[in-house]
C-alpha cells in the first residue's frame, strides 16, 4: 500500500542534526508516510547512526558524493511514492503537526497546490525570530515569491506530488525555481502556526549559488510567462533585495567580508542607501546590528 506522504531528507555529514530532524518525523502525529534520508557519501557515522532506527517507514539511500543538491532533490522526487511531498532540510525539524495541519487544507481543497507553514529562525549565536504570517488563507503566491515580498522555506512546504514537474538538475541548489514553478501551476495555502524551525549556520548557505539560482528562476520565469528574455527592470530589485537580507544573514553569522560583498551588491543593483551604510558598518572595529 502505498504512502499518502513522502518526505525527503537530503543530508551530507551532519550524524546530529539529521538525527534530530529525522525523529522530528517520526513523532509526527500523522502517520501515514514514508521518509526517504538521501545521505551524499557522508565520511562521519550518519549512515550507521540512522541505521539504527528502527522504523519500517525510514528508508536510507546511500548516493555517492557530488554536492549537488538539486540532482538530489530530483532523484528524490524520482522515488516519491506518496501523493504528497515534503522536503525537510537535515538541520531543520518539524513540530508534530506539521504533516497533519498542512495536509488538511489540500485534503479539503482539490484547487491548492501546495501548503506552507510558518518558520522559528534560529541563528549559530541562538538568536531566535519568527517568520510570521498573520492568518491562514489560501492565495496566489506566484507574484510575492518573484518579487521577494513573500519567502517561502522549502522545510515548511508540503505539495500534491506532480510527476511533469521536476527539478531543474542544471542549477546547483534550484529551491527558488522549483517553488515559484510550483506556485505558477496553482494557489497555495499559508498556516499561520509555527510548525519549521529552521536553523541559520556557516554550512547551510551559499552566497554564489544563492544569487545564480535566483538569476535562474527570474529566467524560468520569464520563459514560463512568454516574456522572452530576463528585464533587468524585473531582475534587479529582488536580486538587491535578496543580496541585502543575505548580508543581514552573513552579518548574524559574524561574516562581515561576505556581508560586505553581499550589501555591495545590493546597493549595485538597486540604488539603496540603507544597503551602502551596512556595508560601510563592517569595516567598523564594534559589532553592528
Amino acid at each position: 500500500m502505498m504512502p499518502t506522504i513522502s518526505v525527503l531528507i537530503l543530508t551530507y555529514n551532519r550524524q546530529e542534526m539529521v538525527c534530530d530532524a529525522v525523529a522530528s518525523v517520526l513523532a509526527q502525529t500523522f502517520h501515514d508516510f514514508e521518509l526517504l534520508v538521501m545521505d551524499d557519501g557522508s565520511n562521519d557515522a550518519t549512515l550507521e547512526t540512522l541505521a539504527a532506527i528502527k522504523d519500517p517507514r525510514l528508508r536510507l539511500i546511500p548516493l555517492e558524493h557530488s554536492g549537488h543538491i538539486a540532482a538530489m532533490r530530483h532523484g528524490g522526487l524520482v522515488r516519491a511514492r506518496g501523493d504528497y511531498v515534503a522536503f525537510l532540510d537535515s538541520d531543520d525539524t518539524w513540530g508534530p503537526n506539521f504533516l497533519a495541519s498542512l495536509l488538511a487544507p489540500l485534503e479539503s481543497n482539490p484547487d491548492l497546490v501546495f501548503a506552507f507553514s510558518n518558520c522559528r529562525i534560529t541563528s549559530s549565536d541562538g538568536t531566535k525570530r519568527l517568520y510570521d504570517l498573520a492568518e491562514d488563507r489560501a492565495q496566489d503566491c506566484f507574484l510575492g515569491m518573484v518579487t521577494g515580498k513573500l519567502v517561502i522555506y522549502p522545510s515548511s512546504v508540503l505539495f500534491r506530488l506532480n510527476k511533469k514537474l521536476n527539478w531543474d538538475q542544471t542549477m546547483r541548489v534550484g529551491d527558488h525555481d522549483f517553488l515559484t514553478r510550483l506556485a505558477l501551476t496553482g494557489s497555495g495555502y499559508q498556516v499561520a502556526t509555527c510548525l519549521t524551525n529552521v536553523q541559520r549556520h556557516q554550512g547551510n548557505l551559499s552566497d554564489s549559488n544563492g544569487i545564480c539560482d535566483l538569476t535562474e528562476f527570474l529566467s524560468t520565469v520569464c520563459r514560463q510567462l512568454g516574456l522572452g528574455q530576463l528585464a533587468p527592470i524585473v531582475a534587479h530589485p529582488v536580486i538587491a533585495r535578496f543580496s541585502y537580507q543575505l548580508g543581514i544573514y552573513h552579518l548574524e553569522l559574524g561574516q562581515r567580508r561576505e556581508a560586505r560583498r553581499a550589501f555591495l551588491r545590493s546597493f549595485y543593483y538597486r540604488f539603496n542607501i540603507k544597503a551602502l551604510i551596512r556595508a560601510c558598518q563592517t569595516l567598523l572595529p564594534w559589532s553592528v546590528g
